[in-house]
């Protein structure tokens, strides 16, 4: 129901509106009537309407000064004013000021009807533009926390598409040139009085809430999705960043929120912090980084950076962990192609040993090395022992020479790779994933990096092996399957060109038109032509 006000000093004029309103409109309520400039603006205030037809010339206050100042206050009213033939410098002046239009006295039923349904109509389109705008603003928040954890997943992941990356950033509307990553994880309460594995969660869950509402007070950050028992942070910083300057504040307000955990929720934690990289397929650095400083800390309710441990260790030639090798390496074991695992592994084993002197260090990337091996065969659904896991670590803590870290790594890369290696079709399996995604994708958005995701290969690693099966490449694989479907549905004859190309994936007609001509030397209606022809032969 709409609410209208009408404001006339004459009192036949006020009832004539009036009758003729509430004959033609069901829909909406005569809410107030005022006979003067003064008492319209102040009824305004009080029933703010959504409509006002106001006479120009009252005593007192006109109705080009009591529009003025309503539409000063609030801007969003609609004014009608009425006048006579001889006003028209009036209506001008009023039009200036931002009334909706006129009404001529004497008032004629068809132009007050026709004044006030446009009027009616603008309502409601500023109405539904409104509704528009916070269902997307809903949706964009209701989305934001999925692409917050997309984003921090392809820091992590280092040999991620950039473009898709600066896609996410664009998306979130942030500038993130450089940053680090933080990982928190949550020790046990004092409390016994639920069992372990209850507790456990409700610590984690407590954790997380706590570090989420904190620690975006001191900086901007993104959360990933927890990593075993760590909360996942990443925190930019200025492209132009000081070392020193970023390893102390993030050192501070680790601290701190670590001083918070234990105020707000009786919680004792220990956190790890990487350090800051500008170039976005370096930020998975600072998560290896982050991790193996969580890794070292010897208690609860500690910060450990990674800079303090190469100091510590006086490597101020600090050999980097050979990220795209353990990449190329966890490809092959996906797509169970063992001898080239074995192969990529005996390579990683031997560049650590060949460049890190220290032990410490040394047995932090072997230590890496397994962890991150048996999180992705785990996710392939291969389970191992849990006590022989245990057994492995324990038995890396004993050691005191590189020769028999070697061979500690070898033995434990060996015996992982052997347990994919015992689940026959792994290879042939991966492959027929790809095209079942495809399948049922291939009319969509799809790109060769979302069906990377979808099977948990990279994008590089899926480019080569789709070329050994196939002979061709993905774009072109996923265009012949496209038009394969555009000429079965060209057959049908039930469909327009737009209604074709958009089914078969292509937003752009014209563009479809382009590609279908290319491929089969004919357009879309040439086709359907020559097949009605066919038909009738």
């Amino acid at each position: 129901m709409y609410k209208l006000m009408i404001v006339d000093d004459e009192s036949l004029s006020r009832y004539v509106l009036r009758a003729l309103i509430t004959k033609k409109f069901s829909n909406i309520e005569i809410v107030g009537e005022a006979e003067n400039g003064r008492q319209a603006i102040e009824l305004n205030h009080k029933l703010q309407p959504d409509l006002i037809i106001m006479d120009i010339k009252m005593p007192g206050i006109n109705g080009i000064d009591a529009s003025m100042e309503i539409l000063r206050e609030y801007f969003n009213s609609c004014i009608l004013i009425l006048t006579a033939y001889n006003n028209f410098e009036y209506v001008k002046q009023a039009l200036d000021i931002g009334v909706k239009g006129y009404i001529l006295k004497p008032v004629n039923e068809l132009e007050v009807v026709e004044k006030i349904n446009k009027v009616l109509g603008q309502i409601d389109e500023k109405l539904n533009n409104c509704d528009f705008k916070e269902l997307i603003d809903a949706k964009l928040r209701a989305i934001k926390p999925y692409m917050e954890n997309e984003l921090v997943a392809a820091f992590i992941n280092g040999n991620c598409d950039v473009g898709k990356v600066e896609n996410y950033i664009a998306f979130l509307q942030e500038e993130i040139k450089a940053g680090y990553f933080m990982l928190i994880s949550p020790g046990r309460t004092n409390s016994r009085e639920i069992n372990e594995c209850i507790r456990s969660r409700i610590i984690k869950e407590k954790t997380a809430a706590i570090v989420t509402r904190n620690l975006p007070l001191y900086k901007k950050c993104f959360f990933g999705k927890p990593q075993g028992n760590s909360i996942v942070v990443f925190i930019p910083v200025n492209e132009n960043f000081e070392h020193k300057e970023v390893v102390n504040e993030a050192v501070i307000i680790a601290q701190d929120i670590l001083r918070k955990l234990k105020v707000a929720g009786d919680v004792n934690a220990s956190i790890g912090i990487g350090n800051a990289y500008t170039d976005i397929k370096n930020f998975s650095k600072s998560y290896n980084e982050a991790g193996f400083a969580l890794r070292k800390s010897s208690d609860q309710n500690s910060v450990i950076h990674f800079s303090s441990l190469c100091i510590e260790m006086n490597s101020g030639t600090f050999h980097e962990y050979p990220l795209d090798l353990e990449n190329k390496l966890i490809d092959e074991i996906k797509a169970g192609n063992i001898e080239n695992a074995k192969s990529f592994a005996d390579e990683i084993i031997t560049e650590l040993i060949a460049n890190i002197d220290n032990m410490d260090i040394l047995k932090g990337y072997a230590e890496e090395l397994i962890f991150i091996l048996k999180r992705n065969v785990f996710k392939m659904g291969i389970h191992m022992d849990k006590s022989l896991s245990m057994g492995m670590l324990l038995e890396l803590v004993e050691l005191t020479s590189a020769d028999e870290i070697e061979v500690w790594c070898k033995k434990n890369v060996d015996y992982i790779i052997e347990q994919v290696e015992k689940c026959p079709g792994r290879n042939s399996e991966m492959i027929s994933k790809v095209f079942e995604y495809i399948n049922r994708n291939f009319n969509k958005d799809i790109t060769l990096e979302s069906v990377a995701n979808e099977v948990g290969l990279s994008s590089q690693y899926l480019s080569k092996i789709f070329k050994e099966k196939c002979g061709t490449n993905f774009i072109d694989y996923i265009t012949t399957k496209r038009l394969e479907f555009a000429e079965t549905l060209l057959k049908k004859g039930d469909l327009n060109i737009k209604q074709v190309s958009k089914m078969s994936g292509y937003e752009d007609s014209n563009y479809f038109c382009r590609i279908f001509k290319k491929n089969t030397g004919l357009s879309p209606r040439q086709f359907r032509a020559n097949v009605i022809l066919h038909n009738l032969q």
